[in-house]
């Protein structure tokens, strides 16, 4: 306590501003730039001879009187005076009462694409319709980058001021994903002759089939009851194989699924992830040596 009054006295010693900031109601924001927290850092011209010029900006009357009044921590302080330093013009009140002193990191990326004030009044009226979420901000910086990704012009009002934002959100995460499985899909197709070439065996009546696509993938985890849906995009990108083991009788009824990664096989799971029979094993013995196995070329005599 005692060296923080110290800290205090040596700041007001230099810079004399001190005294008028804590009438404004400041004090609290002056105690933490005294215990060096990070946030309030580089927000006061320490020079300035004006409550305007060590701010950089003129504060209402109804904010100051809204510091006075409440009680508001030297972070939060510093959440305001970093907002109005960056030009947004919602004064204090609003900007405590909509959230906004919570949610500085995230509104710095949305500044990028909406001015303060126009995202100040679409936020009010999402509250009037009734469509305002939670998390408001998180969840607009997705659909504004969700936007991004998907190439829609942002300069169109509906698409960059939606109403239902919470349907839209969804909506562009269900067509991202769309896009993402047509080009995982594309990537498998690439793939899938020489994995057929380099796959494909047959005996004992049962046979090796290559899935052609992520459907296949996710029908055979249906099928299965298993969670190879979840390796389309290892086996898109060739990080691993995925085949399936099916009767001969049947080769388009799901039977087992076998992941291979350089020459071995890492799992073979049945319905319910069970595992192989001892007839199965045989097959996959067989299997393995003729399609695994890398032959030794023969030493010319």
């Amino acid at each position: 306590m005692e060296e923080q009054i110290l800290r205090y006295l040596a700041l007001f010693a230099k810079y004399p501003q001190s005294e008028y900031l804590s009438k404004c109601g400041l004090s609290a924001f002056i105690q933490s730039y005294l215990e060096r927290y990070p946030v309030t850092r580089g927000l006061l011209n320490w020079r300035g001879k004006s409550l305007r010029k060590v701010l950089g900006f003129q504060p209402a009357k109804q904010e100051l009187r809204y510091i006075v009044k409440t009680n508001l921590s030297g972070v939060t302080l510093a959440a305001w005076l970093a907002l109005r330093k960056n030009g947004c013009p919602v004064l204090l009140p609003d900007l405590a009462a909509y959230g906004w002193l919570t949610e500085t990191s995230v509104l710095k990326e949305l500044h990028e694409a909406v001015p303060f004030d126009k995202l100040f009044t679409y936020q009010k009226r999402l509250e009037k319709r009734g469509e305002l979420t939670a998390y408001f901000f998180r969840d607009y910086l997705d659909y504004v980058r969700e936007c991004r990704q998907l190439g829609y012009d942002m300069s169109r009002k509906e698409i960059l001021f939606p109403n239902k934002l919470a349907e839209k959100h969804i909506q562009n995460q269900r067509r991202i994903k769309h896009k993402r499985d047509r080009q995982l899909d594309q990537k498998i197709l690439e793939r899938y002759p020489q994995l057929v070439e380099k796959y494909k065996y047959a005996a004992h009546n049962f046979c090796i089939v290559v899935p052609k696509n992520s459907g296949d993938l996710i029908a055979e985890g249906h099928y299965l009851r298993h969670c190879v849906g979840n390796y389309i995009d290892r086996y898109a990108n060739g990080f691993t194989d995925i085949v399936f083991l099916r009767k001969a009788a049947d080769p388009a009824a799901s039977y087992y699924t076998l992941e291979i990664y350089d020459g071995d096989i890492l799992q073979c799971r049945g319905i319910k992830n069970c595992s192989p029979t001892e007839e199965i094993y045989a097959f996959l013995d067989e299997f393995k040596q003729h399609r695994l196995t890398k032959k030794r070329k023969k030493r010319a005599v």
